[in-house]
């Protein structure tokens, strides 16, 4: 009966995929004027807790709002229209007009991004924001997404991931050393963690919950509010601060179907995006406060890192390994140290 259900559901799924994306192509190559009617569909492969989806649903409600419903806006959360590479590269073919994502999912297909996955670049908030605010941002959603499909709507932020764990808490890197922590399938987050001592592991966010369950893996690197929506914090009960990765986060259109728009509705559909991209931030920092409060409250041991400087060190001595395979790596790091004024590859 398990198996039975297992192959209906995924059939559904399918099924679903394929309605979603059929039509969303079909006339993507015909111009549409500012008085035609059609739909916009944004997928993401969060819950619909998630930041993502309050982002997802700003934008629909700024889009329909302004055009008295002439387009509309469709929302599909938690991979309903698949994982989330599936969903990037729809909309990098056309066959699916939108993606709110983070830039780690997104360095696989604009390499470009990597350099913002390297942990410990920024310092703090201030320095995270002048960054993604100035030209380099900028030239990151537009110059580099749309060379490969995409057009990036607005930036906002994930905050910084912590190691959240079966086994124990991280105080120090003794703590992390040979740990088997769940990292995204990227060579940048993969380096990372060997350097810092730890052991990482490859897989699907979607077999997360079974592989922390089984022992598969003993923790996940995770924001507060992805913990709580994905309910990981049910089986780690320790949350360690170490505040290793910054994560930059996007609403991407299809650069293939952003140019079949009216001038006027490609600059809504901008301003919307970068709109909704601020909402998300502000829906962000909140729901993590309020996630790590109910974490607490359900037994979860959250601790503070003190000195992170043996973490930031082991970090950044991978630094010009990872840049070597990163287009315009170098060339980015020399401007931020440049808007920073400061040593990017410092401790």
């Amino acid at each position: 009966m398990k198996r039975l259900k297992l192959i209906i559901s995924s059939v559904l799924v399918a099924v679903l995929m394929a309605t979603a994306f059929t039509g969303c192509g079909g006339s993507s190559d015909e111009k549409k004027t500012s008085n035609d009617s059609y739909t916009i569909k944004i997928a993401h492969s969060m819950a619909p807790e998630h930041s993502y989806n309050a982002a997802a649903q700003k934008f629909k409600e700024i889009i329909e709002e302004e055009t008295d419903g002439r387009i509309t806006v469709e929302v599909y959360a938690n991979g309903q229209l698949g994982a989330e590479r599936e969903t990037i590269e729809a909309v990098q073919a056309g066959t699916l007009e939108m993606v709110v994502t983070g830039t780690s999912a997104m360095s696989g297909f604009v390499p470009e991004w990597q350099v913002f996955d390297m942990a410990y670049l920024f310092k703090d908030y201030d320095e995270f924001w002048t960054v993604m605010k100035s030209d380099i941002g900028e030239k990151y959603c537009h110059e580099y997404a749309e060379e490969k499909g995409f057009r990036g709507l607005g930036i906002g932020c994930m905050g910084t991931r912590n190691v959240h764990s079966v086994t124990n808490p991280v105080y120090d890197m003794e703590d992390i050393e040979g740990m088997k922590v769940r990292v995204m399938e990227s060579n940048v987050h993969i380096k990372s963690f060997k350097a810092m001592g730890a052991a990482p592991v490859t897989m699907a966010f979607s077999e997360l919950f079974t592989a922390l369950e089984q022992g598969t893996v003993d923790a996940e690197e995770a924001v507060p509010s992805a913990a709580y929506t994905s309910k990981t914090y049910e089986i780690c009960k320790y949350y360690s601060l170490t505040q290793h990765f910054w994560l930059p986060t996007c609403m991407f259109i299809s650069e293939k179907f952003f140019q079949t728009l009216s001038p006027e509705d490609q600059a809504l559909i901008e301003e919307a995006g970068d709109q909704a991209m601020e909402y998300q931030w502000e829906y962000h920092k909140q729901a993590d406060e309020e996630s790590l409060e109910i974490m607490k409250e359900a037994g979860t041991q959250v601790n503070e890192v003190k000195d992170k400087t043996p973490f930031v060190k082991a970090a950044h001595s991978v630094y010009e390994d990872i840049l070597e395979d990163v287009p315009h790596g170098k060339e980015t790091m020399e401007e931020m140290e440049r808007m920073l004024g400061r040593d990017m590859y410092e401790v």
